[in-house]
């Protein structure tokens, strides 16, 4: 992944996956000479890596930094037109279960976010992969979306996870952690003790 996705790698065969398999967790690398394909996994772009497919690695300090939110308040998702990508943050409030689709196969993953814990919760769509990768999120932690859709349904707002989406779990972001210590201060008013931010898995994007 980088800043603008996260996409799935693919050698083409046992050769090609021999020379790439010492890639690390949280290593930096430079790719080159691969194929972008779309025709599988559901249209989401894959990343297939052949024989004359070359990487190297660099340094955190030689990656882009990563470009600033531009958050817009879940109250003001009414007022934009469906198909809008916006940048939105919340905190986790409820997780369904994942439902299949019996005639598709088609898994879908349905949470809720509040970013104002006096307002009403938000619906957030997970398609396909991204329906079973985050279907073990927690309640109660922040969450950062960059470029998710915003459709409306039965007359109400909804965001939808595409394939070029980003997803934060539990980030360190200034605004995210405000947001949290927000929702901490009142809950613990209420008698209700939230989970400790850390008990959840760290900073994750999405496919």
């Amino acid at each position: 992944m980088d800043h603008s996705g996260q996409r799935t790698m693919k050698a083409l065969n046992r050769a090609t996956w021999n020379r790439f398999r010492t890639f690390g967790v949280d290593s930096v690398y430079k790719l080159s000479n691969f194929t972008v394909n779309t025709g599988w996994n559901g249209g989401y772009p894959e990343i297939l890596l052949g024989p004359y497919s070359h990487f190297e690695g660099i340094s955190d300090e030689d990656f882009p930094p990563m470009p600033p939110f531009n958050l817009v308040p879940l109250k003001d998702l009414s007022s934009l037109p469906d198909d809008t990508r916006v940048d939105v943050l919340g905190i986790v409030t409820k997780v369904k279960d994942v439902v299949n689709n019996s005639a598709t196969g088609v898994q879908r993953l349905e949470i809720y976010i509040d970013d104002d814990i006096s307002k009403s919760d938000l619906s957030v769509i997970f398609w396909r992969d991204d329906a079973s990768s985050f279907a073990g999120m927690k309640p109660f932690v922040p969450i950062i979306f960059r470029d998710a859709v915003k459709l409306t349904y039965c007359d109400e707002p909804t965001l939808h996870v595409k394939s070029f989406t980003q997803i934060w779990e539990n980030s360190s972001n200034a605004d995210a952690r405000d947001l949290y210590e927000r929702f901490e201060k009142a809950a613990l008013e209420e008698g209700v003790e939230l989970m400790e931010a850390d008990e959840h898995a760290g900073e994750s994007a999405n496919k």
